[in-house]
């Protein structure tokens, strides 16, 4: 079983992640390292701006109280995320947002290709114009194609095929 936390999140004054919370999370975050648990996956501080990087020193402060694989999340990009990975703050990194708008996002990190912005108006209602497609010259062998898959009612949702 994995387990997902948020210690930074907050929402205005109702919650708000100061010292006396994280020292909660971290007695947590030990308390689940004597634990089998499969994976810690944490979501860590918001960006302060569009360019701002994540907060590698708030995903440190658990990797050293987790020796499990750590997945981190939120506000990485490629070199972010590889950066937090050589540096052993984190195992793995979710790029949630990224992935959504860009289901070729594998293939756009293997040939250094920017990830296309998501435009939160365009994704996850079932139609295809929330998919950002790669031209299929620049992966070369039809890749990075879209491929319809029958859906219910004849209809149909497309998905990128990166073989």
């Amino acid at each position: 079983m994995g387990v997902r936390l948020a210690p930074y999140w907050h929402d205005g004054d109702r919650f708000v992640a100061d010292e006396p919370l994280l020292a909660d999370y971290d007695a947590l975050v030990a308390e689940l390292d004597e634990r089998p648990v499969s994976y810690l996956h944490l979501r860590g501080r918001d960006p302060i701006g569009p360019d701002a990087a994540p907060d590698i020193p708030a995903f440190a402060r658990y990797r050293s109280r987790f020796a499990g694989p750590l997945i981190v999340n939120n506000g990485f990009d490629r070199a972010t995320g590889n950066a937090a990975v050589a540096a052993g703050v984190a195992d793995a990194v979710s790029y949630a947002r990224h992935y959504v708008a860009n289901p070729d996002l594998v293939a756009r990190f293997a040939l250094d290709l920017r990830a296309v912005a998501r435009r939160p108006g365009h994704v996850l209602r079932g139609r295809s114009r929330g998919v950002r497609r790669l031209p299929g010259e620049q992966l070369g062998h039809g890749a990075g194609l879209m491929a319809r898959r029958a859906g219910p009612g004849g209809g149909g949702r497309r998905a990128a095929v990166v073989p």
